[in-house]
């Protein structure tokens, strides 16, 4: 394993220790409703999740009647997506694939990468999955990042902070050490989860734009009319807002 190829220890190891009781379905509900609103999904509309994780997103659109694709490197996350798209009576086509090398024969009308995936990679990893999600997307096809940039994370970065995983039982505490390296362009943590006799400690390094960079990187992979809006809000994004929705549509040319 490459030594900056952190995502699989950390999403095998620390992970699900903290998100293992998993989300509030409100909670996924309301993101799909953002999702569904910046998207300008239509009724039937053939929508990538990319990466879809655990398929949160994927399943509840599915469920919303879109035709759903999800596809994540990690295989044990996407078995746990069939199963939940099983009980939800749904079937969305799940792969496992690095969404760098994700390629499909079938043109989607919207893309979405949710929940902080973006930013992982290395080098020209991060243009490499853009251009991949623009190669998969019909001409004019929205694209939505939810994602932190400068604008929004600096105004609250903590060096550390701790919560639990598990209320309100309160049994697995997780701590997060984080620091800026300014070279890079990077925010690197370490986290650590405590659960009984048993500690795991895991580390991310995220590759944090600000949104002239973000855009940049969007239009050189194919990609135009790029926006930055509030996640939460949808209004245009402010300094310190909530995470940040970046929209863009895939170029016509």
């Amino acid at each position: 394993m490459a030594e900056d190829e952190w995502w699989h220890d950390f999403y095998s190891e620390a992970w699900p220790a903290i998100q293992g009781d998993g989300y509030p379905t409100e909670r996924t509900s309301r993101e799909c409703d953002v999702i569904v609103d910046l998207l300008h999904l239509t009724a039937g509309a053939n929508v990538l999740d990319i990466p879809c994780g655990i398929g949160r997103h994927t399943v509840e659109l599915a469920r919303r009647g879109f035709r759903l694709t999800g596809i994540d490197l990690k295989a044990q996350f996407v078995e746990q997506a069939r199963a939940s798209a099983l009980r939800a009576g749904v079937a969305p086509t799940l792969l496992v694939s690095d969404m760098r090398e994700f390629s499909s024969a079938e043109r989607f009308d919207a893309a979405f990468c949710f929940f902080g995936s973006f930013g992982y990679f290395y080098g020209d990893g991060d243009v490499t999955f853009l251009r991949a999600v623009s190669r998969v997307l019909a001409p004019g096809a929205h694209f939505l990042i939810h994602t932190h940039t400068m604008e929004t994370l600096l105004p609250i970065h903590r060096e550390r902070d701790w919560f639990w995983a598990d209320p309100p039982r309160n049994s697995r505490r997780v701590i997060e050490e984080r620091s800026w390296n300014i070279e890079a362009g990077r925010i690197e943590a370490k986290w650590t989860v405590l659960d009984g006799n048993r500690t795991t400690c895991s580390r991310t390094s995220i590759r944090m734009y600000c949104f002239p960079e973000l855009r940049a990187l969007l239009e050189s992979a194919g990609f135009e009319g790029v926006e930055a809006r509030d996640a939460k809000t949808g209004e245009p994004l402010r300094i310190g807002a909530a995470p940040a929705a970046i929209i863009s549509r895939r170029s016509t040319y």
